[in-house]
């Protein structure tokens, strides 16, 4: 079974998808968690098309858990720069509320992922199974292209091919990028969260029965 991360904590490198409303217009955005302290949360600031985040300013939070999605409001507290990084620090959440549970069960499966950009269609990138659920899975891959790149690859679509190790296939399977971190287990590697956007209902049907029944 997979193991559950903290759903009360925020980590360093957390991939937080944020949403501020500035001049009348809404900005989304996705920001790197890169410290936390007693002050608050340091984050990447973001690019808004030439507008600013401005102290005091409301955002949005919402981040992913194994088991569901989260989010929290928060304010801006001030600016930092670290190693020549201009950073937004965050202020702490007072209430966590969870507005997406999963849907399906997620398990350890073992196996390999080939996947490619769904919109450049560029050469075809491989990886391993972490975990896998009708509902989306994760996989460990090389810290290289579109995960190496200097833009977050957060919302990006991939298009994917799951092998299983116990000789399941499903094949043209359409997914969103939710969330990527360094793989602890493997040095140089990324772990990849991704949730699919489009997928036959029979495959979906057939990949809960892989899980369910741990095969």
């Amino acid at each position: 079974m997979a193991k559950f991360e903290d759903p009360k904590k925020i980590y360093i490198r957390e991939q937080l998808t944020c949403r501020a409303e500035i001049e009348g217009r809404t900005f989304q955005f996705v920001a790197r968690v890169e410290d936390v302290d007693t002050r608050g949360i340091l984050a990447g600031e973001p690019d808004l098309a030439g507008r600013s985040l401005a102290m005091g300013q409301e955002v949005l939070v919402r981040y992913f858990r194994q088991d569901s999605a989260y989010q929290f409001m928060s304010r801006v507290l001030g600016f930092d720069e670290q190693k020549k990084l201009r950073l937004v620090r965050l202020a702490f959440p007072s209430r966590i509320t969870r507005f997406q549970r999963r849907k399906w069960e997620r398990q350890e499966v073992t196996g390999t992922v080939k996947f490619q950009s769904a919109h450049l269609k560029d050469d075809i990138t491989r990886g391993f199974i972490i975990d896998l659920s009708a509902g989306g899975m994760k996989f460990s891959t090389a810290r290289a292209g579109m995960f190496n790149a200097a833009r977050s690859p957060v919302g990006e679509h991939l298009v994917l091919e799951i092998n299983t190790s116990s000789g399941h296939s499903f094949a043209g399977i359409n997914a969103e990028i939710r969330r990527v971190t360094d793989d602890p287990r493997i040095a140089r590697n990324v772990a990849v969260q991704v949730v699919f956007s489009r997928i036959h209902p029979k495959v979906r049907a057939q990949i809960n029965k892989v899980v369910e029944n741990g095969i």
